[in-house]
């Protein structure tokens, strides 16, 4: 039968307490998060990415 592990003791095991990469980390995922939603809503918007830089000079 399969174990299933609680969230929060897996990320108590693998917390070594550096809240500094911590930080960067979420920050960088943040970022990757956003970037994907903007070129979904370009895609949708029918928009090439040059349309798209133009529109931001």
């Amino acid at each position: 039968m399969t174990e299933f592990h609680d969230w929060q003791d897996i990320r108590a095991e693998l917390d070594d307490g550096d809240t500094d990469a911590l930080a960067e980390e979420r920050a960088r995922a943040e970022a990757w998060v956003r970037a994907f939603h903007l070129a979904e809503e370009r895609k949708r918007l029918g928009l090439t990415q040059r349309q798209v830089a133009d529109l931001m000079v």
